[in-house]
């Protein structure tokens, strides 16, 4: 089983936190506005979202998330890792951001936020 564990944090998986389902207000910053954004999942290195827009892997974006089970207010910058199209109508997109340099209080919040979800 170790060896197992090991392989879905290879290449292909290259989290180290577990992610969790969560219903969280999050809003991207995009074309000069604040875009809603329906939150897929979270971990403590990264956030997925489904967005309207496509955003481009590598550029960076702010990203606020507001007060809301438990988890208060932040905004911060992250970084695209990844934006895959939804067979959606209208088409949306599932983009996945990692936190650049998240605050401790954040850190705190997301980390019982995920708990509690398991």
């Amino acid at each position: 089983m170790a060896g197992e564990s090991e392989f879905m944090n290879s290449e292909s998986n290259k989290r180290i936190s577990p992610r969790s389902m969560v219903e969280i207000a999050v809003f991207v910053y995009v074309m000069e506005e604040w875009v809603a954004c329906k939150t897929i999942d979270l971990s403590l290195e990264a956030i997925s979202v489904e967005l309207a827009y496509p955003l481009i892997p590598g550029s960076l974006v702010a990203l606020d998330i507001h007060q809301s089970q438990g988890m208060k207010k932040h905004e911060m910058l992250t970084e695209i890792l990844r934006c895959d199209a939804l067979e959606t109508e209208p088409v949306t997109h599932r983009v996945v951001m990692k936190f650049v340099d998240p605050s401790q209080d954040f850190m705190v919040d997301t980390k019982s936020l995920i708990q509690n979800k398991s």
